[in-house]
């Protein structure tokens, strides 16, 4: 995941930037990272693949006087379900078996609930 913007005010170059992040809707922020701006006054934060499991609200500050934060970005985490059935095809009375997994597993202990489609559009 990146997080980038671009600190606009005058002499931009070298400026802190600081990550907010809120885990919980609802809940506090928390320093998530610092970096510092470039000549230009672009940032970026780079979260390494497997970081970030659950949706998050995001802003950042740059501290000094007169420096509004950034607006405030939500992210959405879905959860990727694989499922396989021990057949394909199957009669009445005859037992499935279905196994798969989670990612991220942060859902563990949660319910995965099956449906069947019982007729020919999907509707039914």
């Amino acid at each position: 995941m990146l997080v980038y913007g671009q600190l606009n005010r005058a002499d931009p170059a070298n400026k802190q930037i600081v990550l907010h992040s809120q885990r919980v809707a609802g809940g506090t922020f928390a320093i998530a990272g610092t970096t510092f701006t470039n000549a230009e006054g672009f940032y970026e934060f780079i979260r390494a693949d497997g970081i970030v499991m659950t949706a998050r609200s995001r802003y950042v500050t740059s501290p000094g006087p007169g420096v509004p934060r950034s607006r405030m970005v939500h992210e959405s985490v879905t959860a990727l379900l694989t499922l396989a059935a021990s057949a394909t095809v199957s009669n009445t009375n005859r037992p499935l078996t279905f196994s798969g997994s989670i990612t991220p597993n942060v859902h563990v202990g949660e319910k995965v609930f099956l449906q069947k489609q019982t007729g020919t559009s999907g509707d039914s």
